[in-house]
């Protein structure tokens, strides 16, 4: 069996779906074509990246395009309720399935022998997206001469007192008239 390359095969995916839709623009984080997926059912899986890129497609659609005003159902998705108590999710139609039958084969197989890969990258955007939160960093200093200085997060300074390994002194918030230690 030959090793399909995820990488290629989306970029392939998308130039195929920029060309059918007269659209130019570069190719979407892999997070975000890999949002709401599950890598468990690879054929699901590949519906549901089409859906994602022809999402980001009708985001991309230039105001002079015949495509513009054109409806999501146009694109071949479709909002649809999956489960009774579920809230709507956009699913390609039977049409787009059809239409973009090669894609979505060539998507599956990718998908199906890059599990590893996909869960790696959803692992580090967590990662990413966990760090946000955390805002800004301070300045903070010890009491050396000439003191040293490093950058803390705002949690670290409310979690944890810092010790200078050299003056065995707490470093303190740069500009804090409270000299406050951590």
């Amino acid at each position: 069996m030959m090793t399909v390359d995820l990488f290629h095969t989306l970029q392939h995916t998308w130039q195929s779906l920029c060309t059918c839709y007269d659209v130019s623009a570069e190719l979407a984080p892999v997070g975000t074509l890999f949002a709401r997926t599950n890598v468990s059912t690879p054929d699901e899986a590949a519906q549901t990246v089409l859906v994602n890129m022809l999402s980001e497609v009708m985001e991309s659609i230039g105001r002079f395009s015949p495509w513009y005003k054109r409806p999501a159902s146009a694109f071949g998705i479709v909002l649809e309720h999956r489960c009774a108590m579920g809230r709507p999710e956009w699913v390609l139609t039977s049409e787009a399935i059809h239409t973009h039958a090669k894609l979505l084969d060539r998507l599956t197989a990718a998908i199906e022998q890059n599990v590893g890969v996909i869960l790696a990258t959803r692992f580090v955007d967590d990662l990413d997206r966990q760090r946000e939160p955390f805002g800004p960093c301070q300045t903070a200093c010890c009491q050396c001469t000439p003191p040293r200085t490093i950058l803390v997060h705002n949690t670290v300074i409310a979690d944890a007192e810092i010790i200078c390994n050299a003056c065995q002194q707490p470093f303190t918030l740069v500009g804090d008239p409270d000299h406050k230690r951590f």
